[in-house]
């Protein structure tokens, strides 16, 4: 999987350089299979076993790094400001099967126009292997990639009923991916 260096470091504080981490999280079993230059700074792809889904993203390969080299994991902070009606009273969530997906929250985010993201947020993506599309798509994948907390984002006026669905597939039931295919 592959990793932007200087983003993963964002997280520590007090790491020694990039040849000490990368050695001891080999030491640790996250093996650096490749180190190369990307735009703007190093990239790591380091083998991450599927047991440890947790490690699949900067902040949790940061934690481990923190670990294995003693340096500190800054505190994750973020601010929401919430305005406006509650997004329960705008959008409804429903899980067919408990069993298959355990939990599907919707939040409702108005006046977002279509544009490219930062300059800075396509480099951390294209670092780590993944095509900017937009400034909404794009900031789904940063989360995921940053949190490993996978996102998706909807066009409200496009979902039937304001209600999102979570639910196995019909027979003979396609999509349309946001590339175009079916």
């Amino acid at each position: 999987m592959k990793f932007d260096a200087a983003w993963l470091m964002d997280h520590l504080d007090g790491a020694p350089g990039a040849d000490e981490t990368t050695g001891r999280l080999t030491a640790c079993g996250f093996l650096v299979e490749l180190r190369e230059e990307g735009d703007g700074g190093e990239i790591w792809d380091v083998e991450v076993t599927t047991n440890r889904p947790d490690a699949m993203n900067h902040r949790g390969l940061a934690r481990e790094a923190a670990l294995a080299t003693g340096a500190a994991l800054k505190p994750f902070a973020f601010e929401l400001e919430e305005t406006g009606e509650s997004s329960a009273d705008l959008a409804t969530v429903e899980i067919a099967d408990p069993s298959m997906c355990t939990r599907f929250c919707a939040r409702v985010v108005r006046g977002v126009k279509p544009a490219s993201s930062p300059e800075w947020m396509q480099r951390r993506l294209i670092n780590s292997g993944v095509r900017p599309i937009s400034a909404i798509v794009d900031v789904t994948n940063y989360v995921l990639l940053e949190l490993g907390q996978p996102l998706h984002a909807y066009d409200l006026a496009k979902v039937r009923g304001a209600k999102l669905v979570a639910r196995r597939a019909e027979a003979g039931e396609s999509l349309v991916t946001l590339d175009g295919e079916t």
